[in-house]
């Protein structure tokens, strides 16, 4: 988080305040991480829920959160550490498991080509211990 490597949307601030009091407790104390969503990821919001529905969930209180993480990883050249000298791959994060044609965060990953792995397979491949 201090090298600007793992970002999240706002939006998924407002979500875990709104699911999870442990977590957002944690996520209070890192909040630089939660970035505004900027013109065009608010535009490629507009587009992803056209072509995928069923990503935004009506049963849910308040705008979820996972159209806008993918739109952040759609949106190049932004959102990348300060110092790096060309583009960055993208990755999503998600524990959402890859089902069918299930309308999900790995699902619509996998239709714009952006990497979707899960938080164990993050840790290995940035090589945390715990």
């Amino acid at each position: 988080m201090d090298g600007g490597r793992l970002i999240a949307p706002r939006y998924v601030l407002e979500e875990i305040h709104r699911i999870d009091d442990t977590l957002a407790v944690w996520a209070n104390s890192h909040k630089r991480m939660f970035k505004q969503s900027s013109t065009g990821q608010i535009r490629s919001v507009t587009e992803i829920l056209k072509k995928f529905p069923g990503l935004s969930r009506s049963d849910r209180e308040g705008q979820t959160a996972d159209p806008f993480v993918i739109a952040m990883a759609l949106e190049k050249g932004r959102n990348t550490i300060e110092d790096y000298d060309g583009e960055m791959e993208k990755v999503v994060v998600s524990e959402e498991k890859l089902r069918g044609n299930k309308q999900s965060i790995p699902f619509v990953c996998q239709s714009y080509g952006i990497h979707c792995i899960g938080i164990h397979e993050m840790f290995r491949e940035e090589g945390w211990k715990f």
